[in-house]
């Protein structure tokens, strides 16, 4: 209470005291420091291939790489990974899936499409490894058979 009997707010906070009744108020003593932080939504990535390529694909590879994807998405989920770092490796992988548009499990494919295919898997894959080992690890056991 203040010295009429009224009511009052008396703060002290470390080294810093506040005082304030009614129409007059008192301060004294500190410095504040602090700074303002915005707030901002954090969008973790999943990975997501193209529709039309996966139904132009072989129903064998098609579902194979929907299971891995399935896998993998728990993985960069429970691991909280930023979309940015995602964003490359669903390139890589939207690309094997175009590769593989209208190939069927018994096709011969020729060494250059074979390459390809094969060179932009380990590309995701070594995306993979950058962001996560342990992501990698895990995925690595179903990859799918192409």
């Amino acid at each position: 209470m203040d010295e009429e009997g009224k009511g009052g707010i008396h703060i002290q906070a470390g080294g810093n005291v506040g005082y304030a009744a009614g129409e007059k108020s008192i301060a004294a003593g500190g410095d504040i420091n602090g700074g303002i932080r915005q707030h901002e939504e954090i969008h973790y990535g999943t990975i997501q291939l193209n529709d039309e390529y996966l139904q132009k694909m072989d129903k064998h590879y098609s579902d194979s790489l929907r299971q891995f994807l399935v896998q993998l998405n728990k993985q960069l989920q429970a691991e909280k990974i930023p979309h940015q770092k995602v964003a490359p490796i669903q390139e890589e992988l939207n690309s094997v899936a175009k590769e593989l548009e209208g190939v069927k499990p018994d096709d011969e494919l020729p060494s250059s499409k074979e390459y390809s295919i094969g060179g932009k898997f380990s590309a995701a894959l070594e995306g993979l490894i950058d962001i996560s080992p342990q992501i990698a690890e895990t995925v690595t056991s179903c990859i799918p058979i192409l």
